[in-house]
């Protein structure tokens, strides 16, 4: 252990960031002192309420770091906490996972898929925009509602075509409220979108964060195909997409977040 830390310690000096994956706080221990751009991620809730008290940046995990594919897992960590606006995309972060295994992995988080996204959405959202609603579609996706898993779909930009191609099917609980409250880039408004997340139907969001409706059902066009698996919300977010240049992200009670733009999947990140 004495040998692995040290590596840490050393490796920790090109860091920007160093994200620990970890269940136990004996790595934590050596390292907390040692940056004040610490981040932990742990599924062991003794541990993370300690090292949030400790003024540690913490992520709770919903499961332990699997060993099946660290890579992959990892980098949706990584992809999570951007999200969350833990990690910038410039960082230079080094991630250490010290369960029953040890490893350290370096990473720009623009190699895990950011800068590609970013492109794929260049001209049809604002970056801060596109970043909110990832960031309320994960905190969506770990937190559920009601102890359950939800799922839901955000549909964002070419709002006036977006309209016509869907329809209301409750009362719009945003009509008459300032823009300022429903703006999905004010984080003040997410416990309240939060608990709409559980409305059938999709939210429409305008390219600058207003958010217009909620409960609004897309006119499908069934000539659509998507892969096995994928219901209602995902066969929504590619039509929607395919028929106007708005920009889809859909969060599935299974715990993955899918963007759509052109009527296909552009980004996936969980599985």
């Amino acid at each position: 252990m004495k040998e692995f830390t040290d590596l840490c310690l050393a490796l920790m000096e090109k860091a920007s960031v160093t994200y620990v994956i970890t269940d136990t706080s004996r790595v934590i221990e050596k390292l907390g002192e040692e940056s004040a751009s610490l981040i932990v991620a742990t599924a062991n809730k003794k541990l993370y309420e300690k090292t949030r008290r400790r003024g540690i940046k913490t992520r709770k995990l919903i499961y332990p770091m699997r060993s099946i594919d660290i890579l992959t897992e990892t980098k949706n960590q990584i992809l999570e906490a951007y999200a969350e606006g833990l990690i910038k995309s410039n960082d230079s972060v080094l991630c250490i996972i010290a369960n029953k295994m040890n490893a350290l992995i370096m990473f720009n988080p623009e190699d895990t898929g950011i800068a590609r996204l970013k492109r794929e959405m260049g001209g049809r959202l604002k970056m801060d925009v596109a970043e909110a609603v990832l960031g309320l579609a994960f905190e969506i996706m770990k937190e559920g509602r009601e102890g359950k898993n939800v799922g839901t779909l955000f549909i964002v930009g070419d709002t006036e075509k977006v309209m016509e191609k869907s329809r209301q099917v409750i009362i719009n609980p945003f009509k008459g409220h300032d823009e300022e409250s429903r703006n999905i880039s004010n984080r003040s408004s997410w416990e309240t979108l939060k608990e709409f997340a559980l409305l059938d139907g999709a939210f429409i969001v305008r390219r600058d964060g207003v958010v217009v409706s909620a409960g609004r059902y897309v006119n499908i066009n069934w000539d659509i195909t998507l892969q096995g698996g994928l219901g209602g919300r995902h066969l929504a977010a590619a039509s929607i997409t395919r028929d106007t240049k708005a920009v889809a992200v859909v969060v599935s009670a299974s715990r993955i977040i899918r963007i759509f733009k052109d009527g296909r999947t552009i980004f996936k990140i969980g599985g």
